[in-house]
């Protein structure tokens, strides 16, 4: 028998037990659809965290008052500590710190025309804060400028999504219950790590007057250095522990605030790639048992319901291996088609799990996911194919 007879006759005994067939892939694509997703999560967290890591910057270190929890930056834990104008005064004097820049921010209340909103602002330092946030880009007017009062530069989700109406350049905001004039707004980044898109800029002066009742004197929320060429950024950021542990007074593991370097970020990162790994792997290897188990046993039932037609296979010439190769075909459509049907699903769950995280499924994913399918049908196949090919002829013919 010709391979392409015997790939009509496995398509033609599937059809005739439709109910168990499809019964038998659904296992396959639960298996294939978890896997591809967990993968293309997997990989749109690390090319997400690419993305950010040039907005965030390969020379850049922050030091901030919070427990960084996300590589993704979106979820922060207030420590017991803060951070101060006295840190500050202390790193500006480490070696291989060409520029640094304080920030202090916190929530406020935003009111544009008659919408009031809550959003981060962030008082700063315009000169040395432009020149070490590289991926800041202005989409509209301009950025602020030292001696600038009651001046504002928008995020671009602050300025056309968060209200009714966009807010343009030369318009007026309140923050709090102060006045603020919008002399800019930036270009979108979509870096939730540094969430320029839905942070509001005042000059640190204005800072200070806004949170004066909120924060300490001299209270600061966020230091950022930009390391000077030919330095090793995370030996610089060594010596940086070492300096705010001695201004904080306090041991190592006792950290009152955090460090955050790019090998810190990548760190956390390839923790969380790590976990979805061992996801991946317990959900294959249970997608495996599952899947195979429900092909041995339809291919067994196959074998029994076929056994006199085996028989009439044998008696006009034909060789176990044909046989062999008969339910092995059969065994491996099964696979395939819940392959190839799992990542359908895959990619149409995607669509809708990227409105909340990056999803990137990779051709070479797709091709793997399906060969992989088709290996489950073959390996779950292949005992039954053998019992198949070991029935007598002569009893075969018997069995009714």
């Amino acid at each position: 028998m010709k391979i392409e007879e015997m790939f009509s006759y496995a398509v033609k005994s599937l059809r005739y037990a439709q109910l168990r067939s499809w019964l038998t892939i659904i296992g396959i694509v639960i298996a294939i659809a978890s896997i591809v997703l967990l993968l293309g999560i997997a990989q749109g967290l690390k090319q997400g965290v690419n993305e950010q890591l040039k907005a965030f910057g390969s020379d850049t270190i922050a030091v901030t008052s919070f427990n960084v929890q996300s590589p993704a930056f979106a979820f922060y834990v207030p420590t017991k500590g803060k951070l101060w104008e006295k840190d500050y005064e202390k790193l500006k004097k480490i070696a291989g710190i060409e520029l640094i820049s304080k920030v202090i921010g916190n929530r406020a209340s935003v009111t544009y025309k008659d919408e009031t909103v809550t959003a981060t602002v962030g008082g700063v330092e315009p000169s040395v804060f432009e020149q070490i946030s590289t991926s800041m880009k202005i989409k509209e007017g301009r950025f602020l400028r030292d001696g600038d009062r009651h001046a504002a530069v928008l995020g671009g989700s602050i300025a056309e999504d968060t209200f009714s109406e966009d807010v343009k350049v030369g318009q007026d905001i309140k923050i709090g219950e102060e006045k603020f004039r919008v002399v800019g707004i930036l270009e979108k980044t979509g870096s939730s790590m540094s969430q320029l898109d839905n942070y509001i800029f005042v000059t640190f002066d204005d800072g200070k007057e806004l949170f004066r009742n909120i924060m300490a004197e001299n209270e600061i929320t966020i230091i950022r250095m930009k390391v000077s060429p030919g330095y090793d950024v995370e030996e610089v950021g060594e010596t940086v522990k070492e300096v705010m542990r001695a201004s904080h007074r306090v041991g190592e593991g006792e950290e009152d605030f955090s460090v955050i370097t790019p090998k810190y970020i990548n760190e956390q990162v390839d923790s969380i790639i790590g976990t979805l790994s061992l996801l991946v792997g317990a959900v294959a290897g249970i997608g495996l048992i599952v899947g195979g188990i429900g092909i041995s046993n339809t291919m067994f039932t196959s074998v029994l319901e076929k056994t006199r037609e085996i028989g009439t296979l044998k008696a006009i010439g034909m060789k176990k291996g044909e046989i062999v190769m008969l339910f092995l075909i059969e065994a491996g459509i099964i696979g395939l088609v819940g392959g190839v049907i799992g990542i359908i699903i895959a990619f149409i769950s995607s669509i809708l799990i990227s409105f909340i995280t990056p999803v990137v499924i990779l051709p070479e994913v797709i091709v793997g996911a399906a060969v992989f399918a088709f290996v489950v049908g073959l390996v779950a196949g292949a005992i039954p194919a053998k019992n198949a090919a070991e029935i007598p002829a002569a009893e075969s013919l018997r069995y009714e």
